[in-house]
């Protein structure tokens, strides 16, 4: 069973393109840490949750210093759940180092909404949301990649199979 790709795979990865950072917002669940795995080849060392206690903890402890040893294409998940001292500290690096694709943030929560977080990173980040996917997303997906694979290639025949809010795709 290959994994759905998703239309805005395209968006994100141009976003990558042209902007120093890249978040990637949405409700809890909608796929935003498959379509990173399956979009970027990074290695385990270049992706990290904020859903670990201790990456979090490193992260609002030393925020400049979390930020500094960051591979310079990372990907962080959850990354709201560290605040406004890990936003500071990111916007510090991108302002330092100002080739794109630094970082893919990823959270569930808007970050904007919060107005403890006064740095909103304002000219040096692209912003996409995605949303659960629909069945007409799942009727015609744009490419079919296998997992494990940075390929894709289009599909000729799908068939989907709906199960609650689990998307069964076969070829």
């Amino acid at each position: 069973m290959g994994i759905l790709a998703r239309h805005i795979t395209a968006r994100v990865a141009e976003m990558i393109g042209s902007f120093r950072v890249v978040v990637l917002g949405g409700a809890r669940q909608t796929g935003k840490t498959t379509l990173v795995r399956s979009l970027l080849d990074l290695p385990e060392g270049a992706r990290f949750t904020f859903d670990d206690e201790a990456t979090l903890r490193r992260a609002i402890e030393d925020p400049v210093g979390f930020v500094e040893v960051l591979p310079r294409s990372a990907a962080v998940d959850e990354f709201q759940r560290a605040g406004r001292g890990f936003l500071l500290a990111v916007k510090q690096r991108v302002d330092l180092h100002r080739d794109r694709g630094q970082l893919l943030l990823t959270g569930s929560a808007n970050y904007l909404a919060d107005r403890s977080v006064a740095e909103t990173l304002a000219g040096r980040v692209g912003r996409l949301e995605l949303w659960p996917l629909s069945l007409g997303g799942a009727m015609t997906p744009p490419r079919m990649t296998e997992p494990g694979t940075d390929h894709g290639r289009s599909a000729t025949s799908v068939t989907v199979r709906v199960r609650a809010s689990v998307v069964y795709v076969s070829r």
